[in-house]
């Protein structure tokens, strides 16, 4: 089995960002208060996340062709993105999910398997992706932080 290009772990950043926007603009929709805020502010950042990264592929493309990650590097970048979470989103799905407590724990699990996702491609790619993983970690790191605070205080 070859190894992924660089346009493809960008292709599968977008995909995982446009998955979590889409969850979270569906949980916003149950959910009230406080948790129907932040949902509603993670499901924009997600978005503009994707944005970014697609930009990223616009600008430099042919860069994030060049070369091929480590046969050796497949299994293991395979295996983050079939995590419980990131599998249910990336394939559309995800558990019933009923309570605001259900939610915000899935979605602090979608947020530390995307960190583990971007700290494992960030070596792969070209450093003008790194600097874009690196900012976009650094929002990712955020929202662990905001979904533990409206955790602790419900």
């Amino acid at each position: 089995m070859p190894g992924y290009t660089r346009f493809e772990l960008v292709e599968m950043a977008i995909q995982v960002e446009r998955a979590g926007e889409k969850f979270y603009r569906g949980s916003a929709a149950k959910a009230k208060g406080a948790a129907k805020d932040l949902l509603g502010v993670l499901a924009a950042d997600e978005r503009r996340h994707a944005e970014i990264f697609l930009q990223l592929l616009a600008k430099g493309a042919k860069d994030e062709t060049k070369g091929i990650i480590p046969e050796e590097a497949t299994p293991y970048i395979e295996s983050l993105v079939g995590t419980s979470v990131l599998k249910h989103l990336v394939e559309g799905s995800s558990p019933s999910l009923e309570t605001t407590m259900q939610i915000l724990e899935f979605a602090l699990g979608f947020e530390k398997e995307t960190l583990l996702f971007y700290y494992s491609i960030r070596e792969y790619v070209t450093s003008a992706a790194a600097t874009v993983i690196d900012r976009i970690i650094f929002e990712e790191k955020d929202h662990v932080r905001r979904i533990r605070s409206l955790q602790a205080s419900a």
